[in-house]
C-alpha cells in the first residue's frame, strides 16, 4: 500500500530520510569497494609489467655498464607515483664505485647496503605497499638483484574518503537538526516543567519551535498555561469576592457584623489602654415591613441603600459640625435588612453620644418617596457605652440592641440608652423564648380538659382540649401567656398539630374504657387555621388514633374565620368533607356577623363568658344571650354557654334554651388521668342541686 509522503508526520519524513540516506551511503560504499577491487587489480597488473620492463633493462645496463641508460631507466621509475624504493645489489665480484646520474644514486657496493632509490610516498586508506626482488643474470649466474618497493593504489579512495566526509557531515547536520527541532524544545519543556512544579509560578512559556508535533505540542503546554493562569487570576478574584462578601455587606457595601466586631474589639483594646468611652449605637428602622407589604423588595432595598448613605454623609460630615467632635472616630456597620450599628470612638461622656443619636434621627427621620408615594421613615436608636454597659464586643452589641427593642417597644423614633434592670427583663423574655422552643421536644406541653354539660340530657357530653406548658422552674404556665408568643414565633402551626393529634388519641383510650360517646373539641388559632396543610394533619391525627371523625370537633375564633373569605370558605369545606364538626368560639366579642354564620358550614356557635358573668345582673346581657340562642337555632347551630360557674346561671341558660354548658360550677380543666376519674363519679350524677 503506497502512503503519500506529504502525509507522514514530521518525525516519520525525518526517520525516512535517515533510512534512505544511510542506505544510499551503503550502497555507494559498496559499490567503490567492488571497483576499488577491480581498479586495484588492473593498476597492480600495469604497474608489474612496468616494473618487470623497466627492471630487465636496468640489469642490462648494468651488465653492459650503461650507465645512460640505467639513469634513464631510474628516472622512469621515479616519476611513476606508485613505486617507493628501487634497490640494486650486487655480488662482491661485480661491485663498483660509479655513480648512476640519479638524485639519490648511491655507490653499488657489495655490502647489502646499497639503496639507490627512495621515496616518501602518502599511502591512503585502501593503498598498499609490496616489494618486488628480481635477479641480474650474467651467463647464467646470478651477479645480484633488484628490490623494489611499490603500491598498490586506488585510484578511488578519494572519492570514497569525500564519501564518507559528506556523509558523517549529513550525520553531523542531522543530529544538530533534530537537537534543535527536538531536544532542545523538550529540555526547554522539562525545565519550565520544573519551574512550575518548583516556584508554582505559571507565567513562564516555552519557545514554540520544533516540527509540527513539537510545536503543537509547545503550543498546546503554553495554552494549558494560559488556562491555569487565567483560572487562577479568576480564583484570586473570587476568594478575594469571597472575603469582600465575608466581611462587606453586599447591598450596600458596608462592613457586616463580623467586621465590625474586629473593629469594635481593636477600639475596645484602644480604649482600655488610654481610658477612653466607646460608646454602641444599634440603629433599627421603624416600619420597615411595611415598605415591603406596600412597595416591593427592590423599593425596600433602595430604602436601605439610601439610609447607609445618608448615615455614611452624616458620620463623615460629623467631625465638622462642632469642634468638639474633631477627635471622634465612627464606623458604620449594616447587620441585616433594618438594622445598622454604629460604633463612636474617644467620646467625652455620655450626654455627647446622647446628642449625636438625636442629630441621627433628625438626619435620618425624613419623607422618602417611591412609586409617586410618600413614606416618612423613623428609627429607633438603643444605645450602650463602653465600659457602663459592658467590656466585651457581644455584651456591647446586645445591650445595645435591647436598648433599641426597648425604644421601639415605647413609640419609636426615639433612642433609649441601656437600662440593666430593663435589660435583665428582656434576658428573662429571651431565654423564656428560648425556652418555648424546646417544650415540645422536651415533652413539656400538657393537655388539660374541660367538661361540656349537656342540659337536657344531664350528661357530660364533650371536653375541650386546653394547653398548657409545663415549665420545668415557673411550673404551670397559663396559655394566655405563651400562646400569643408561640403565634409570634411562628410556633403555633407545630404546637397545633401535636394538640390535635394528642387529644384525638386520648379521645380514643376513652372510648376504650368505657366512655364510648365522648367527644373532643380543639381550640385552632387563627395562624393556624391558615395552614395549607390542616385538613391533611386532622386526617392523620384521626386515622393514627382509629378515631371516627365525627367525635372531633374543631373550635376557631370570629377573627380567624373573617381572614379571607374565599379561603375561609375551602378550609372550611375541606375540614367538614372529612366529617368533623366546626364550632365558633367567642361568638360576640368580635365581628359578630350574621353572613358569615349563614355562608360557612358551621355546626356549633359558643357564647363569650363575658356575657355570662352578668347574664342575671345585666338586662342587656341576658338579652344579648337570648338573642344569640335564638338566632343559632333558627340556623340550625347548637349553643355553648362559656364561663357558667353557678346554679343559677345554669338554670336561666336552660330557660332559654341554650344547649350545652361550660364552666367551673361543673369543673375545672383537669388532666386527662383525673377527668377519667371525675367521669367515672359523674357519668350519672346530675350537677343541678
Amino acid at each position: 500500500m503506497i502512503i503519500s509522503f506529504r502525509k507522514l508526520s514530521f518525525y516519520t519524513k525525518i526517520l525516512t530520510i535517515t533510512l534512505l540516506l544511510t542506505f544510499g551511503v551503503t550502497i555507494l560504499t559498496i559499490t567503490i569497494y567492488i571497483i576499488h577491487n577491480i581498479s586495484q587489480d588492473q593498476n597492480l597488473i600495469s604497474l608489474l609489467s612496468e616494473i618487470a620492463n623497466e627492471s630487465s633493462e636496468i640489469s642490462a645496463g648494468v651488465l653492459d655498464k650503461n650507465h645512460k641508460l640505467i639513469t634513464e631507466k631510474l628516472n622512469k621509475l621515479r616519476r611513476n607515483p606508485d613505486i617507493l624504493t628501487v634497490d640494486v645489489h650486487l655480488s662482491k665480484d661485480h661491485a663498483s664505485n660509479e655513480r648512476f646520474g640519479v638524485e639519490k644514486a648511491t655507490n653499488l657496493t657489495a655490502d647489502g647496503k646499497n639503496r639507490i632509490y627512495n621515496q616518501e610516498k602518502y599511502l591512503s586508506l585502501f593503498d598498499t605497499d609490496f616489494e618486488i626482488t628480481l635477479p641480474i643474470i650474467k651467463e647464467n649466474k646470478s651477479i645480484g638483484k633488484i628490490y623494489i618497493k611499490a603500491i598498490d593504489r586506488n585510484p578511488y579512495t578519494d572519492s570514497f574518503f569525500l564519501m564518507t566526509a559528506l556523509t558523517t557531515l549529513i550525520a553531523i547536520f542531522m543530529a544538530m537538526y533534530l537537537s534543535n527541532m527536538i531536544t532542545e524544545p523538550l529540555i526547554s519543556l522539562v525545565n519550565a516543567i520544573k519551574t512550575i512544579t518548583t516556584d508554582q509560578n505559571y507565567s513562564v512559556r516555552v519557545k514554540e519551535k520544533g516540527g509540527t508535533e513539537i510545536t503543537t505540542l509547545m503550543t498546546a503546554f503554553n495554552g494549558m498555561l494560559d488556562t491555569i493562569q487565567h483560572n487562577e487570576k479568576i480564583q484570586q478574584e473570587s476568594l478575594a469576592e469571597i472575603q469582600r462578601l465575608s466581611y462587606y455587606d453586599p447591598l450596600t457595601g458596608l462592613p457586616n457584623r463580623d467586621l465590625f466586631k474586629v473593629y469594635l474589639q481593636n477600639s475596645l483594646t484602644d480604649a482600655k489602654k488610654n481610658s477612653l468611652l466607646v460608646s454602641i449605637l444599634y440603629l433599627d428602622l421603624d416600619h420597615f415591613k411595611n415598605i415591603n407589604a406596600r412597595f416591593s423588595h427592590n423599593s425596600a432595598d433602595i430604602f436601605v441603600q439610601e439610609i447607609s448613605k445618608k448615615l455614611n454623609q452624616y458620620l463623615n460630615e460629623l467631625g465638622g459640625l462642632s469642634s468638639e467632635n474633631k477627635n471622634l472616630i465612627t464606623s458604620l456597620s449594616r447587620l441585616n435588612g433594618d438594622e445598622f450599628i454604629i460604633c463612636l470612638k474617644n467620646v467625652r461622656s455620655i450626654e455627647e453620644v446622647e446628642s449625636i443619636a438625636a442629630q441621627i434621627l433628625s438626619f435620618v427621620n425624613q419623607p422618602y418617596h417611591f412609586h409617586e408615594s410618600q413614606f416618612l421613615s423613623t428609627a429607633s436608636i438603643g444605645i450602650a457605652v463602653y465600659p457602663y454597659h459592658g467590656e466585651t464586643a457581644e455584651t456591647l452589641i446586645k445591650n445595645a440592641a435591647t436598648a433599641a427593642y426597648i425604644s421601639k417597644d415605647e413609640g419609636k423614633g426615639n433612642y433609649k440608652i441601656f437600662d440593666t434592670k430593663v435589660g435583665k427583663k428582656i434576658d428573662n423574655q429571651i431565654k423564656f423564648e428560648n425556652d418555648l422552643y424546646k417544650a415540645l421536644e422536651r415533652h413539656e406541653l400538657v393537655l388539660h380538659y374541660q367538661p361540656k354539660y349537656h342540659l337536657q340530657s344531664k350528661r357530660i357530653i364533650s371536653l375541650e382540649a386546653l394547653l398548657r406548658w409545663n415549665h420545668p422552674k415557673i411550673g404551670l404556665v397559663p396559655p394566655d401567656e405563651f400562646i400569643p408568643l408561640a403565634e409570634n414565633m411562628g410556633l403555633i402551626i407545630d404546637i397545633g398539630a401535636w394538640v390535635i393529634k394528642e387529644s384525638c388519641q386520648q379521645c380514643q383510650k376513652w372510648h376504650n374504657t368505657g366512655f364510648p360517646e365522648l367527644r373532643v373539641d380543639v381550640n385552632v388559632s387563627a395562624r393556624q387555621f391558615l395552614d395549607a396543610e390542616l385538613d391533611f394533619k386532622v386526617k392523620s391525627a384521626l386515622t393514627e388514633s382509629h378515631l371516627a371523625p365525627h367525635f372531633l370537633e374543631l373550635e376557631i375564633t370570629e377573627s380567624a374565620i373573617m381572614i379571607n373569605d374565599d379561603q375561609t370558605l375551602a378550609t372550611l369545606q375541606a375540614l367538614k368533607s372529612i366529617g368533623v364538626s366546626i364550632s365558633v368560639d367567642d361568638f360576640g366579642t368580635g365581628y359578630s356577623s350574621l353572613r358569615y354564620l349563614i355562608k360557612y358550614p358551621l355546626n356549633t356557635v359558643k357564647i363569650d363568658k363575658s356575657f355570662i358573668a352578668y347574664i342575671l345582673e345585666n338586662q342587656s346581657s341576658a338579652t344579648i344571650a337570648k338573642a344569640i340562642i335564638n338566632l343559632a337555632h333558627n340556623l340550625n347551630l347548637t349553643v355553648v354557654a362559656e364561663g357558667v360557674e353557678t346554679i343559677a346561671q345554669l338554670n336561666y341558660l336552660r330557660s332559654v334554651g341554650c344547649d350545652i354548658i361550660q364552666g367551673y360550677y361543673i369543673s375545672r380543666p383537669l388532666p386527662a388521668e383525673e377527668l377519667t376519674a371525675f367521669l367515672t363519679n359523674h357519668s350519672t350524677k346530675p350537677f343541678e342541686t
